[in-house]
């Protein structure tokens, strides 16, 4: 017979196990092909958003000069003194990495705002000088026009006589001071924001005049010559110098010092050399320079040369100019997020794809056993016609592997159309030759034990204790690696200090993103030691009940239970692949569960209503215009200030940062009611003793605003200083006892930072002065929350920034990341059902004939139909049914066996490895799903048997 004669034969033999050997091949290969793909489109896009995403100081370098080393810049060209230094930063960068960043954006202004007269009486107003080249194609003149130089002067008044002994202002050699001409300064020509103009009042052609330092008699003239608007208020030039776009909040030094509003008053920087002359005024002029990342060039390959550069220059200060250069940027940090994202998703890939793998190479196996079995007639009868194991080997995998190839080719192409890219096809390439060794080795395997003659293949052969050997290996295997896995430390994360000096400078590395090869096995190991478990457990339960059954009379069940309990080994291979596919779908369906929660969660805290409203300084008509609005439930107006907690303590526990929000807890509990972030009953009634603790303060205060009742804190994180003795709270260097402390998590936000609410009448009694209204949290509707927004600067001119959640959660929804874990959570559900529809199937394929076999033969002696069924359903559907209950139990139980699997925080936000919390009812579908389809099979395979033909088992007997 020819070998194209044999090679038909045998397919048309095998060809249903083949094409499904083909199918297991084609997903497995679609999947662990297309998911390094994905995840590295989606790196790249993250690493985009991140740049464009993170702080100013995350996604630039900021290079300092010390203050009025410029001074001494010679030419008379206002970019002198700019070129000299970013010349020589970027040729320490390198072409390589000076092509990410975009151009470079110089600065000049001066240390402190100075405060500027006339004023109103009882009204601080503070301005800061500010000199750049990149202001003016950023802006929109709405009044008056840019600055320029005035050719009008004024004349200094003479300095005072110095008493210091050590300076000689009279001598041989000296000018007489009376015979010097007086110093004469320009007047300084000024732009200033549409919203501090709005907000003061101000108009063009007014003249203010401001000290030219602390200290110091000289007086600078100013005239405004014109008002602007940002063209777009987006850009980083408004987030360096918040000042130029409308009235910040300085913290000025001294003892009388305190929150003052400054504004940026912008000069021509024509008048640059005019500046430095002004001596009074040189020696507080810094300057700065400012790159920043493009995030349309920059890609993860590119990254290593990025932070190489930044450190070239914070090795090298000295080598810019002839002074030190301090760098600053927390680019590091945003690369590290990006780092941590990246490997959480890769750690989430490989977690998948191992799972995967181990549930194809049971079914693979599973396949080839079940060909080799279905083949056995054939295999005994070539080889007692002299063919050898060779040519049985080559039979097999000329049969299968045609159909195989084929589907690792399909699979190829539908993960090259779903990432439309070029793939490596080295996945598919080994899962094929995998599939074929599989059904060459069984093949060759099982025709060598038949030849031996020996009943029960190579396993019989072997005691009980070298079985169980392989078994017990893997338990241990598994305990161990758990044990390993949950003492490891976790990851360290990067100093978000911006300051960048030369011995940090190695620390600027993106680091490795490859995750743990351990912990991707892990959870599919101890689901493949679970199976083995279970499968152990069902041969006892069913030999004991067995057992129990024989005794009693009509025990139609004793066959099946006994046929179960006597399983061979592939009968057990499909138990294993439930339970693997199972735990999987339980496990995956957890890590999305859990990232849509987290997500959710975040966009509560980072807007902290349905919508927010802030501004600079909000008056009772916006907040009643808000209330009136159609829709607007409730609304909160708080307040903001910074403080200090003191205890009598020492140590660092002593005190602690803290943010003040003022307002009234009532409001913001109105507001949150029903939500994720809702207010504890605690929060609003300080009687409740769980949630409440007494600051016992003994200390006297050192305020001199009335204090008897203290303060009333409801803060969102519990700290050390909040149990100290002596517990008070300082702002704005007054300081009062602390009454009450209530520790409330909904008040956390976004950021680290520990806030506090405060009422508003403590916090003014205690300033001595009234807190601006400058946040509004809404409780409205979804129309009415995008209503607002959209409306919300028509309000008033210094509202500066309005959203609402809805929008937020869209946006968080469309990071790259989350997308693509959601994506694998989607495709890896489809997988799993798909290979534990193959399993199931297995099952039942695996003892098929043994069992028709014994039903025609029990039918032959008698065996009513009903009895026959119920023989099928017990040697079948309890072991199904108990692998998908192990199986669930397992994916349940991996979260809190492995309580640090994967960190989902860096791109979910929120603490660092939120605790994973299963979808109950998505469990209770995958449940009801595997359950059902079990029983599909069983029904299938019920039907069957129903359908045995006695004629045809009777001639099988005579021949």
């Amino acid at each position: 017979m020819t070998w194209s004669r044999l090679v038909l034969a045998s397919a048309r033999t095998t060809r249903g196990l083949t094409l499904l050997t083909a199918l297991v091949v084609a997903v497995t290969t679609a999947l662990v092909t297309m998911l390094p793909a994905l995840t590295d489109r989606a790196s790249r896009d993250w690493l985009g958003e991140s740049l464009r995403r993170a702080p100013v100081m995350g996604r630039s370098v900021l290079v300092t000069l010390p203050t009025g080393i410029g001074a001494g810049f010679p030419g008379g060209d206002p970019a002198a003194p700019f070129a000299r230094v970013a010349t020589s930063v970027q040729r320490l960068w390198g072409p390589e990495t000076s092509q990410l960043y975009g151009p470079v954006r110089p600065m000049a202004a001066t240390n402190d705002a100075q405060p500027l007269a006339p004023t109103p009486q009882g009204v601080v107003r503070s301005g800061q000088l500010v000199l750049t080249p990149a202001f003016e194609s950023r802006v929109r003149w709405t009044a008056g026009r840019a600055p320029r130089p005035s050719a009008e002067r004024h004349v200094l008044p003479p300095a005072p006589a110095t008493e210091d002994l050590s300076v000689q202002t009279a001598g041989p050699g000296l000018p007489d001071p009376a015979t010097l001409p007086p110093e004469t300064i320009p007047t300084l020509e000024v732009g200033l924001s549409t919203v501090a103009a709005d907000s003061w009042g101000t108009k063009v052609g007014e003249r203010w005049t401001m000290p030219a330092a602390s200290g110091t008699a000289t007086r600078l003239h100013l005239l405004v010559s014109g008002i602007y608007e940002p063209t777009d208020p987006r850009d980083d030039l408004w987030q360096w110098m918040p000042q130029l776009a409308g009235i910040s909040l300085i913290e000025e030094g001294g003892a009388n010092g305190g929150v003052q509003p400054a504004v940026g008053l912008v000069l021509s920087p024509d008048v640059h050399q005019q500046v430095v002359a002004i001596s009074a005024l040189s020696n507080t002029v810094n300057y700065s320079w400012t790159w920043r990342v493009d995030d349309r060039r920059v890609r993860p390959a590119d990254l290593p040369a990025l932070t190489s550069g930044l450190a070239r220059v914070a090795s090298a200060p000295s080598e810019v100019t002839d002074g030190a250069v301090s760098v600053r940027s927390t680019l590091s940090g945003t690369l590290s997020s990006w780092r941590d994202g990246v490997r959480a998703t890769r750690l989430v890939d490989g977690t998948v794809t191992t799972g995967l793998l181990v549930l194809a190479a049971a079914l693979a196996v599973l396949l080839a056993r079940l060909r080799t079995e279905r083949r056995r007639r054939d295999d005994d009868l070539l080889r007692s016609r002299g063919a050898s194991m060779s040519r049985l080997g080559l039979l097999a995998a000329l049969d299968v592997s045609m159909p195989v190839v084929l589907g690792a080719a399909l699979g190829w192409g539908v993960a090259a159309l779903t990432t439309q890219s070029v793939l490596p096809p080295w996945w598919a390439l080994g899962l094929a030759a995998a599939a074929v060794l599989a059904h060459v080795g069984a093949t060759v395997l099982g025709a060598r034990d038949r030849g031996r003659g020996q009943r029960g293949g190579r396993l019989a052969r072997v005691g009980a204790a070298s079985r169980l050997a392989p078994v017990l290996a893997l338990v241990a295997l598994a305990v161990l690696a758990v044990i390993t896995v949950r003492q490891r430390p976790a990851e360290p994360t990067t100093p978000r200090d911006d300051l960048i000096t030369a011995g940090r400078a190695a620390q600027l590395s993106t680091g490795d993103i490859t995750p743990d090869p351990l912990v991707q096995a892990v959870p599919a190991l101890v689901a493949v030691v679970v199976g083995l478990l279970l499968l152990a457990l069902v041969r006892a339960a069913s030999s004991v009940a067995a057992r129990i059954v024989d005794r009693r009379p009509r025990g139609r069940s004793w066959l099946g239970l006994t046929q179960a309990a006597r399983a061979g080994g592939a009968s057990r291979l499909p138990l294993v692949a439930l339970t693997v596919a199972a735990a999987l779908a339980v496990l995956t369906s957890t890590l999305g569960h859990t990232l849509v929660q987290a997500r959710e969660l975040q966009t509560w805290r980072e807007v902290g209503a349905d919508a927010q409203v802030t501004g600079s300084r909000l008056d009772a008509s916006v907040v009643d215009a808000v209330r009136r609005k159609p829709g607007v439930q409730a609304v909160a107006a708080l307040g903001e200030t910074s403080g200090q907690l003191l205890s009598d303590s020492t140590g660092a526990d002593a005190r602690a940062q803290v943010a003040v929000r003022v307002g009234s807890v009532q409001e913001v509990a109105s507001v949150r009611a029903g939500t994720p972030i809702a207010v504890h009953e605690a929060s609003t009634s300080t009687a409740t003793p769980t949630s409440t603790f007494t600051a016992t303060s003994t200390a006297t205060s050192t305020s001199t605003s009335p204090q008897g009742d203290g303060v009333t804190l409801v803060v969102g994180r519990d700290r050390p200083v909040l149990h100290q003795p002596g517990l008070r709270i300082e702002i704005n260097r007054r300081s009062a006892p602390v009454r009450t402390v209530v520790v409330d998590e909904s008040l956390q936000d976004t950021t680290t930072q520990l806030i506090a609410l405060a009422p508003r009448d403590q916090v003014e009694r205690l300033t001595g002065s009234p807190v601006p209204t400058t946040t509004l949290l809404v409780r409205a509707t979804p129309v009415a929350s995008a209503s607002l927004v959209a409306e919300a600067r028509t309000l008033s001119p210094l509202v500066e920034q309005a959203v609402d959640r809805t929008t937020v959660a869209a946006r968080a929804a469309d990071q790259p990341l989350s997308r693509h874990v959601l994506l694998v959570v989607l495709l890896t559900s489809l997988a799993a059902a798909l290979l534990a529809a193959l399993a199931a199937y297995a099952l039942t394929a695996a003892t098929a004939a043994a069992r028709r076999q014994l039903l025609a033969r029990a039918r032959v002696l008698g065996m009513p139909a009903r009895d026959r069924h119920t023989v099928v359903l017990v040697q079948v559907l309890p072991p199904a049914l108990a692998a998908v209950v192990t199986g669930l139990a397992t994916g349940l139980g991996l979260p809190w066996l492995l309580p640090r699997l994967v960190d989902l925080a860096p791109f979910a936000g929120g603490e660092a490895y939120p605790r994973l919390v299963p979808s109950w009812p998505t469990v209770a579908a995958i449940a009801i799903g595997l359950s059902v389809l079990v029983s599909a099979v069983v029904a299938l395979d019920l039907r069957s048997a129903t359908r045995l033909s006695l004629t045809r088992h009777l001639r099988a007997g005579d021949q």
